[in-house]
């Protein structure tokens, strides 16, 4: 076991660092951040802090090579999720087979395994840089890789992000959009059906609908990942019990594959806005998205990483991570990391097993991709 890896792990764990996206009076990234940069200033590497939103920084630590190699990003957040119902989530704990604590898996130990490889690289003397990418948000809004990509000054030829991946090697994840139909009625007293007009009852066709286009999305197929799909996520509408609700607001989520996009979506919440019938009203909004990531099996940050593990597995996984951010920026990224548990749960753990397989095989990546 690599006890300077797990060292300063133990230390980022506890450190508390909620996104204050996702929960009230959360701290944010700074203290990590500023961990972060101490530590690898101690140990000789060059450092940039910057702010990717009032009071959420960044850090990226550099490893500078000989030149004339390949640089390569090794991307991990700093910010967790909430607590609630954890018992002392900032207080790691070392057991024989596993590491307690929040963040430990997402994705605390890809950054402290990140660091530790940089300080070593520096010391070999690779011809490529080896940069490592501290961001800020990803649990929310990735805030902080969105604003590494604009800034480029850090466009590495690959990347690999950082998050629990089971030890697969991820090429393919699929997108994401939010968007929402909204159905006026009329409102009116209890008392006078003749004057009201019921928006949560005429609301029911697009809830349908919506099973229905899931059902739908179900049965398509793409060569890479799993098949695309919808659900209804938030639904608000009446104001008292005695009134006609005059409105009712259907939060939709889409998930994305290949070729599917914003305007992909649009078209089916118009579909679904018109299931809505007289003397109601329906309207649909797209909001916010992300694309989907499919990166080429040819690209040699696959092929490297599939060299440094030959016995793992390369496929995709569901969700979305700051990968395609990354990969739209013009960065061939791919997605790796231990397994464990509990992620985003009441007791978030580390598998050591994993852990020793994972460092190996990203300090290869390294070695292969950057002398």
């Amino acid at each position: 076991m690599d006890g300077e890896i797990i060292e300063l792990l133990c230390e980022l764990v506890a450190i508390e660092s909620r996104n204050p996206g996702l929960v009230t009076g959360g701290p944010g990234e700074t203290r990590v951040a500023e961990h972060v940069a101490a530590w690898a200033g101690t140990n000789g590497l060059e450092v940039e802090v910057s702010e990717a939103g009032p009071g959420r920084p960044n850090v990226v630590v550099c490893a500078r090579g000989r030149g004339g190699g390949r640089s390569l990003m090794l991307n991990a957040h700093t910010d967790v999720v909430g607590t609630s119902g954890y018992v002392e989530p900032f207080a790691p704990v070392v057991s024989a087979d596993r590491i307690t604590g929040r963040g430990v898996l997402d994705t605390k130990v890809g950054l402290a395994t990140a660091l530790v490889h940089a300080k070593r690289a520096a010391a070999h003397g690779f011809r490529g840089d080896v940069v490592v990418a501290a961001v800020a948000d990803e649990e929310f809004g990735s805030i902080g890789t969105e604003a590494l990509v604009a800034g480029g000054r850090w466009l590495t030829d690959a990347a690999v992000v950082l998050e629990p991946t089971d030890l697969r090697i991820i090429h393919a994840h699929r997108g994401w959009c939010w968007g929402r139909v909204t159905v006026n009625g009329r409102a009116a007293h209890g008392s006078r059906p003749d004057l009201g007009v019921d928006a949560i009852v005429h609301a029911a066709p697009i809830l349908a609908g919506v099973g229905e286009l899931g059902r739908r999305l179900a049965t398509r197929r793409d060569p890479v990942l799993v098949p695309p799909s919808v659900h209804a996520s938030l639904i608000r509408g009446g104001t008292e019990m005695p009134t006609y609700p005059a409105t009712v607001e259907i939060d939709i989520e889409r998930r994305l594959v290949s070729g599917e996009t914003a305007e992909t979506f649009e078209s089916e919440l118009a579909e679904l806005a018109a299931l809505v019938e007289a003397p109601a009203t329906a309207t649909s909004t797209v909001g916010f998205g992300r694309a989907p990531l499919v990166v080429p099996l040819t690209e040699p940050i696959v092929e490297v990483m599939r060299a440094a593990g030959p016995e793992l597995e390369v496929g995709s996984i569901a969700f979305w991570t700051d990968a395609a951010l990354l990969h739209a920026a013009g960065i061939p990224a791919v997605v790796f990391g231990p397994g464990g548990g509990g992620i985003h749960e009441t007791h978030e753990w580390l598998d050591l097993a994993s852990f020793e397989i994972f460092e190996a095989v990203l300090w290869r990546t390294v070695e292969m991709f950057c002398s």
